[in-house]
């Protein structure tokens, strides 16, 4: 649950003049349907606004590439947009079966992983191809290289090929003492892909161990696995970030905790505790400049030294649980239906976007140190400083 968000009260004083003229900009630049560059206080330079007329039902991750900005808009279906990178301008957008979690793309063509993964050009749109799992795909997410598309089920990871969409290999996982696996995520080092999952040992699902399994990317041959947790207690893992030798993720349940796994011993390089008393985020830490950055459910956010897990800072910029969180330029911003930007190098509070209701911030993406935001009224391009 999002609590109640407000401006803090260690915001920085402002001029009075400043203040107007700022403002009386920010003004003129909601009427219109997109905008020139206006800079916001706070670090981020608004690029461009452009007005959607549809309401936003996707999820709370976009898709970026060379050319288009992705976002999921719909009144009584479902359709993924695309929106020009130099003016915010709908290039084009399609009927899908559901809810892409998230979107993937690949520069020639974009994914939408639901119920099925359908494939469309990047350039206009046009449907391309479509798979069909052996059951729904919608519980997690999926990676897009090498001329491959991963995605997966409940318990079965499936390999594509990008163009085609030919089935390369399938995969699901099973040990001994295990009574099924759910599938969280996927992350691509390489020749190596990354799968996260939840290995169950209860019927309902509640006793699990957190468990990442890495495959050849070509073949789907298992090279390893780790677990973490023996089935006794609940344990439920996000995203995964691969740091080098180091692979990132954060414990969604009962761990309260980020944890560091090394690539090469498969041991746990070092583990960060959270606030006691809420669920962990689902989303893979960002990592830059060997920190990694994560917005919580616990209301901070944390830098973290990858090599040493040693907490350079942790701040509550904002109130409320994190859906999201992207790291750009000198900038890590957290989105709990307001954007909190904080300065990267120490967490200085930075500003706090759409705190003040009537537009939420919803899906966004980062790409060449810009970020890309769906709200529920607009969509918006910034630069980050």
């Amino acid at each position: 649950m999002l609590a109640g968000r407000r401006r803090a009260e260690t915001d920085l004083p402002q001029e009075p003049v400043a203040r107007s003229a700022s403002l009386i900009a920010l003004a003129a630049c909601a009427l219109l349907a997109s905008c020139s560059a206006f800079e916001r206080e706070g670090g981020l330079r608004q690029l461009w606004r452009h007005e959607t007329p549809s309401v936003y039902l996707g999820s709370d991750q976009a898709g970026v590439d060379g050319r288009h900005f992705y976002a999921l808009r719909g009144e009584r279906r479902q359709r993924l947009h695309a929106y020009r990178l130099e003016d915010g301008a709908s290039a084009w957008s399609a009927a899908i079966s559901n809810v892409c979690s998230p979107i993937l793309t690949d520069g020639e063509r974009v994914f939408c992983p639901s119920d099925r993964l359908d494939a469309l050009d990047a350039a206009t749109g046009r449907a391309l191809w479509s798979f069909a799992p052996d059951s729904t795909l919608q519980l997690v997410e999926g990676a897009a290289a090498g001329g491959r598309v991963f995605a997966g089920s409940l318990s079965t990871a499936y390999a594509l090929d990008s163009a085609t969409g030919a089935l390369l290999w399938r995969r699901s996982f099973r040990a001994g003492d295990w009574l099924g696996t759910r599938l969280r995520g996927f992350a691509v080092s390489g020749d190596t892909l990354f799968v996260t999952m939840e290995a169950l040992y209860s019927e309902n699902g509640f006793f699990s161990a957190s468990a990442i399994v890495a495959l050849d990317a070509a073949s789907g041959r298992e090279l390893w696995r780790f677990q973490d947790g023996d089935g006794t207690d609940s344990r439920k893992i996000g995203g995964l970030a691969v740091a080098g030798g180091v692979l990132l993720y954060s414990d969604a349940e009962s761990g309260q905790q980020v944890v560091a796994v090394d690539r090469s011993t498969r041991q746990v390089r070092w583990r960060v505790r959270r606030m006691p008393g809420f669920l962990g985020t689902r989303r893979a830490p960002a990592v830059a400049e060997g920190v990694a950055y994560v917005a919580e459910n616990d209301e901070l956010l944390y830098a973290i030294d990858v090599a040493t897990g040693a907490v350079r800072w942790r701040v509550k910029p904002d109130r409320g649980s994190y859906l999201n969180h992207e790291v750009c330029g000198s900038l890590f911003v957290a989105n709990n239906k307001a954007l909190a930007i904080v300065q990267r190098s120490n967490g200085k509070r930075v500003d706090v976007l759409f705190a003040r209701g009537g537009e939420d911030a919803d899906a966004m993406a980062v790409r060449e140190g810009r970020l890309y935001l769906a709200t529920t009224r607009a969509v918006y391009a910034y630069d980050c400083r």
